[in-house]
C-alpha cells in the first residue's frame, strides 16, 4: 500500500495487493488491483490464474477458461505446475473427471510436486478409496510438513476432494483443522462449489467466522 501511495502505477505492487486481497477475505477489492496490474504490464502472466481462479469460484467457466488461454499464450507450454494444479482444481469442482485426468497426466511424473497431487488424484478419481483408506493418506501427508501455510493449503486440497467422494464428516475435520491453523482465503470458504454440503452443518458458522476474523485481522478491520 506504501508502495501505490509512492508509485500509483507500479504494476507489481497492484499484483501483490491483490494477490494478498483476494486470499485474505478482500476479494473484490484484490480483482481490482489485479487487473489494473495486468493493464499496467501485460505481460504479468503469473496474475492471470489468480482472476482465473475468481471467476472459477463465481461458477463464470467462460471467463475462466478464456483467462487461463491468455496465460497459456503468454508462458507458451501446458505442463507450469501451478497452472495445471488450478486446471485440475477446477475440474472437480465442476465434477470434470476425465479433465482432471487429462490435465494431470500433462505433467512430468517424477517430480516431487506432481507426487504431492497424487493423493489429492486419487481422493478424487479412485473409487475403490475407502474411507480408511483416506484416512491413512491424510495422516502421511500431514506427516510430510511442518510449515503451517503448505498444510494448511493440503487441508484446503483434502476437503474438496473428500466432500466430492462424500467423506463429509472427514472433510468438516479437514476443514476444522484448516480453520484453526491459518487459513485465511475466505472466498474459497464460502465460494467452493465442492464445499456446499459443508455449508450446510451446524458447525460451519463459527469455522466462518473464525476465519473471517483471521482474514480481517490482517487489514485492521
Amino acid at each position: 500500500a506504501q508502495a501505490l501511495r509512492i508509485a500509483p502505477t507500479y504494476a507489481a505492487a497492484h499484483d501483490y495487493l491483490g494477490r494478498l486481497q483476494l486470499e485474505a477475505g478482500q476479494p473484490e477489492q484484490g480483482i481490482r488491483h489485479i487487473e489494473l496490474a495486468i493493464q499496467l504490464d501485460p505481460q504479468l502472466h503469473w496474475s492471470l490464474p489468480e482472476l482465473a481462479r475468481y471467476h472459477a469460484l463465481r461458477g463464470d467457466r467462460a471467463a475462466y477458461a478464456a483467462t487461463m488461454l491468455r496465460h497459456a499464450a503468454i508462458i507458451g507450454r501446458d505442463d507450469h505446475f501451478p497452472t495445471v494444479t488450478l486446471q485440475i482444481r477446477v475440474a472437480s469442482w465442476f465434477r470434470d473427471l476425465d479433465e482432471v485426468r487429462t490435465a494431470f497426466a500433462r505433467l512430468p511424473t517424477t517430480t516431487p510436486e506432481t507426487q504431492l497431487l497424487v493423493p489429492y488424484i486419487r481422493l478424487l478419481t479412485d473409487e475403490s478409496l475407502d474411507l480408511a483408506a483416506a484416512e491413512r493418506m491424510l495422516e502421511r501427508l500431514a506427516a510430510q510438513t511442518n510449515n503451517p501455510r503448505f498444510y494448511a493449503m493440503i487441508l484446503q486440497f483434502s476437503a474438496e476432494a473428500l466432500a466430492a467422494r462424500g467423506f463429509e464428516d472427514l472433510a468438516m475435520r479437514c476443514l476444522n483443522e484448516a480453520a484453526e491453523g491459518v487459513l485465511v482465503d475466505h472466498d474459497w470458504l464460502e465460494r467452493c462449489p465442492l464445499l456446499a454440503p459443508l455449508r450446510l452443518r451446524p458447525e460451519y458458522p463459527a469455522l466462518r467466522e473464525l476465519v473471517l476474523t483471521r482474514a480481517r485481522a490482517i487489514w485492521g478491520i
